[in-house]
């Protein structure tokens, strides 16, 4: 996946934004697809001359993203957060857990742009209206989304969210359709990326997410 293709304000020679720091805020509470692909995503940039990666995610994840960053690559710094979405508990409650533990990494980081890792469509909904408030650059990446209803507090918290103002992609094109119904973007914005990760076993997939 490449963060400049799918995010042009994220630097280069034509966007006149210096990129110097990187914050990936991962709001995982389990250990899947979704986040070896973010570790090697986070390492694959931190290869980037003069960027600076950081990995936020739950503690007991850190063991696990620090051993699935390719070898040979550098290793993020990773930062213990209280910021994964929690089976079973309230959308407000998630969301309020997450915004405190993100303020202080935002605080301590001072990112030039923030990448959303989203392993289901609500599981950012604590990072989102934070990360518009302070008008940051963000990429979210949408990595499973269910084929039917949003999922629980998503529809309530949208006009909080300022979907429009961020940069969205997909690792599949299922993905980035629902992706546009859920957060009302229009058709054609969630763009396409390249997936690495090997998709599991349909009955793991039907199961991966239930309950959240």
């Amino acid at each position: 996946m490449s963060v400049r293709a799918a995010c042009p304000e994220a630097g280069g020679p034509a966007s006149g934004v210096a990129l110097r720091r990187l914050l990936v805020l991962l709001p995982a509470s389990r250990f899947g697809g979704t986040e070896r692909h973010t570790a090697q995503l986070a390492a694959h940039l931190g290869s980037w001359p003069g960027l600076e990666v950081s990995l936020a995610a739950e503690p007991a994840l850190l063991p696990a993203l620090r051993a699935a960053c390719p070898a040979g690559l550098p290793v993020p710094r990773l930062l213990a957060a209280a910021i994964g979405w929690q089976d079973g508990v309230a959308p407000a409650e998630n969301a309020a857990r997450q915004q405190e533990a993100a303020e202080a990494l935002l605080a301590a980081a001072a990112p030039d742009l923030v990448l959303l890792p989203l392993p289901w469509p609500n599981a950012g909904l604590g990072l989102m209206p934070l990360l518009a408030a302070r008008r940051l650059p963000r990429l979210v990446v949408v990595h499973l989304a269910p084929d039917g209803a949003a999922p629980p507090g998503l529809a309530e918290a949208l006009p909080r969210l300022d979907a429009a103002g961020a940069a969205w992609a997909a690792v599949a094109p299922p993905g980035a359709r629902r992706a546009e119904r859920f957060f009302g973007l229009p058709a054609g914005r969630v763009a396409v990326v390249d997936n690495p990760a090997p998709p599991p076993p349909a009955a793991d997939r039907a199961l991966l997410r239930h309950g959240l």
